[in-house]
């Protein structure tokens, strides 16, 4: 008996940690798709949020007043790199985005599954699973020694 709770320990202690790695490929997955879809975008909006911090603190509410000039600006800069070898970075990981997007699928796919089997170190669920195993083995074992002796 002692043999199927090692092994279902030692399963599910191996899901759990699928799991835990796969979750994480998945969530960084999912953040560099949202970034590769739209690079420019997120690089403006990187810049302009920076700049916008550093506004805020000027005196006199004049970073209110130079805000809207700062964004025509970085967007205007934004603009002149998408049209330099930049850019075509920018094309390269739009066109990647699809293939780091079926990573996280499958990564969440792992994880699912992961998870499904971690339910072996869940005591109360756990326990009847083992039972279930248990029954299984050995009505397999003793189908093989009926057939054995059978002749």
């Amino acid at each position: 008996m002692g043999l199927f709770k090692g092994i279902g320990k030692a399963l599910g202690g191996i899901a759990k940690t699928v799991s835990n790695i796969a979750g994480k490929v998945a969530d960084v997955a999912g953040k560099a798709v949202k970034i590769m879809q739209a690079p420019e975008q997120a690089l403006s909006g990187f810049i302009k949020k920076a700049a916008g911090g550093l506004l805020d603190k000027l005196p006199f509410n004049l970073g209110n007043m130079i805000k809207p000039f700062a964004e025509k600006v970085i967007d205007g800069g934004m603009a002149l790199l998408s049209k330099s070898n930049l850019g075509s970075i920018f094309e390269f990981a739009k066109k990647l985005a699809p293939k780091v997007g079926q990573l996280a699928d499958f990564a969440e796919k792992v994880k699912q599954t992961a998870d499904k089997v971690g339910t072996f170190t869940n005591p109360t669920i756990g326990s009847s699973a083992m039972n279930n195993m248990r029954e299984m083995f050995s009505s397999a074992h003793a189908d093989g020694l009926a057939a054995r002796y059978a002749a």
